[in-house]
């Protein structure tokens, strides 16, 4: 007994301790949030990998009629790329550590989740191993500054038909794990872009992804068409007999400062052959705007926003603004690039509308449908009254839930969970409830003092009123007294006779004005204004406001 006690709590310190691990030596659920938003920011790496690639077609320039390399850019993309890399590399490690759904399992319910990593290292080196470690590869970077430097008698022109070659190649794998990684994420999150907005920007980046691409194919193929330009001309001036020959290794900038080189430049008639602008002797087709525009000998941020443009321009347009050359590779070339364009215009601008369509759609359908009832109104001959009334019914619906139909919504939940929902709208209710009751007792409270206040002041009015006028005749209070018995006796007589209420109240009315003006009569006839001994009325000063009360 003691023993088995042992074993299962040495089994649970096992299980906490592999709970509390780091995330370098657990076993990832698929479905669990650190996967999720892995899959999510992985695949923003994978959208700037794309884009630094095609920046290596940039690699290539012509520089005072040869051709060279920009050193330069090549560091700068050599550095970010390795960058990418390394999460590329973190990616491979973090599928070695992805449990998986047994396929067995998977007729019942959710499946049951293998965390063997034996088992889970065999099925991901049999499935997307080999693409995920091809997309990794830095292959670029060895290219660059590992192989063509050990090659002896190495151009710029086969530097760049290599480098070229090995990116595009590579481009594939990068690209295709975009697909499985968005499958996996609409899986877990059920959608990649959270809002319509989002999911509209993410497809025209995309669409301007493919653009920057065919901009980049479209000048690296340019250089390559000047470089065969040249080639040509040379093999043709190589021909003649009289001429200084022409050598291939002229056509490079390293050998710019050589004196073959510079005898040969100053007889040669291969640069003026060459001249796009002259497009008579060589027909350079749709690369010629890359010459006519001085593209080639730009600063790259020029070159980089002009081939962007060009292939936003051709992609949009399908192709149809080409004006292609006999050339057989031109010819392919356009012909790629009008049905890349078709797909991907109908594809993604197309799904990029569809997105901004649904912010609009629930607003529209709300929109057909209070038009359908005012015509049912109209049809039905309905009073204004109603109509108004059925008016503000639709209107405080749509406030209240958007065009959202509650109804369909709660009956496709589970039992516990509308309960869960009702309880706290209840909830929520009843709260609302006593924001506004606390509400109205305030607004109710602040009322009551304003009017005990107002009482307060009244009553003192009333009694500086009576030690203002404290100073009257015997006859004027005999008056008031016998006034005041004839009001006693009328109010006596009134509940002997209701009919006598208002002659009664009449009189008290007539007699309280007849003694006003008699006290206002004796106040002026006493009044003397050049006399010493003038009488003030006291003035009493008024309470301080004490707005703790209102709180």
């Amino acid at each position: 007994m003691n023993n088995n006690i042992s074993l299962y709590n040495l089994h649970k310190t096992f299980s906490l301790r592999r709970a509390n691990a780091s995330w370098w030596n657990r076993i990832h659920d698929p479905q669990s949030d650190f996967i999720t938003k892995w899959n999510h920011f992985f695949l923003v790496i994978c959208l700037v990998a794309l884009y630094l690639d095609p920046l290596y077609l940039f690699y290539p320039i012509i520089r005072n009629d040869c051709l060279t390399i920009d050193l330069n850019l090549g560091i700068v993309v050599t550095f970010f790329r390795t960058v990418t890399d390394a999460f590329f590399l973190s990616h491979i490690f973090i599928k070695f550590r992805t449990a998986f759904v047994a396929p067995s399992s998977r007729v019942f319910g959710r499946g049951e989740l293998v965390k063997d990593p034996k088992k889970i290292a065999s099925r991901y080196l049999k499935s997307e191993f080999a693409m995920d470690l091809a997309a990794a590869l830095p292959l670029p970077q060895l290219v660059i500054w590992f192989v063509i430097p050990v090659l002896k008698y190495t151009t710029a022109e086969y530097a760049n038909h290599t480098l070229s070659l090995i990116v595009l190649i590579q481009y594939v794998p990068r690209i295709s794990i975009i697909f499985p990684l968005n499958r996996r994420i609409i899986k877990t999150a059920g959608i990649v872009a959270k809002s319509p907005w989002s999911g509209s920007v993410y497809n025209l980046l995309m669409y301007m992804l493919m653009s920057h691409l065919l901009g980049a194919v479209w000048y690296l193929f340019s250089m390559q068409r000047q470089y065969e330009c040249w080639s040509i001309e040379c093999q043709k001036e190589s021909n003649i007999t009289n001429a200084q020959p022409c050598i291939a290794s002229f056509l490079d900038c390293e050998t710019k400062y050589k004196h073959e080189r510079e005898a040969w430049f100053k007889a040669t008639m291969v640069l003026r052959n060459c001249d796009a602008k002259d497009d008579d002797k060589f027909q350079f087709g749709i690369y010629a705007d890359a010459f006519t525009n001085d593209v080639a000998e730009s600063t790259f941020f020029k070159k980089y926003f002009y081939c962007l443009w060009w292939g936003l321009k051709t992609l949009s347009c399908y192709g149809q603004n080409l004006e292609t050359s006999t050339y057989v590779g031109e010819t392919i070339f356009s012909i790629v690039v009008c049905i890349g364009g078709l797909i991907l215009f109908s594809h993604l601008i197309g799904k990029m509308q569809t997105y901004l369509q649904s912010t609009n759609a629930r607003l529209e359908e709300w929109r057909v449908r209070r038009k359908d009832t005012e015509e049912w109104m109209r049809h039905r001959q309905l009073p204004q009254e109603l109509q108004e009334r059925v008016r503000r019914f639709v209107q405080y619906k749509w406030l209240a839930t958007r065009g959202a139909d509650e109804e369909s919504i709660l009956g496709s939940l589970p039992l516990d969970l509308r309960r869960q929902i009702q309880r706290h709208l209840c909830l929520a209710f009843v709260q609302r409830w006593r924001a506004w009751g606390a509400y109205f007792i305030q607004i109710a409270w602040r009322r009551y003092l304003r009017r005990k206040e107002a009482m307060e002041l009244a009553m003192e009015e009333g009694l500086f009123e009576e030690e203002c006028y404290s100073d009257e005749t015997p006859e004027e209070s005999n008056e008031d007294s016998g006034s005041a018995a004839e009001r006693t006796s009328s109010v006596e007589g009134s509940a002997v006779n209701a009919t006598l209420t208002g002659r009664v109240l009449s009189s008290r009315v007539l007699s309280s004005r007849l003694s006003s003006t008699r006290r206002l009569s004796n106040r002026l006839s006493d009044y003397d204004p050049d006399g010493s001994t003038l009488k003030m009325p006291k003035m009493f000063k008024p309470q301080d406001p004490d707005f703790s009360k209102d709180q």
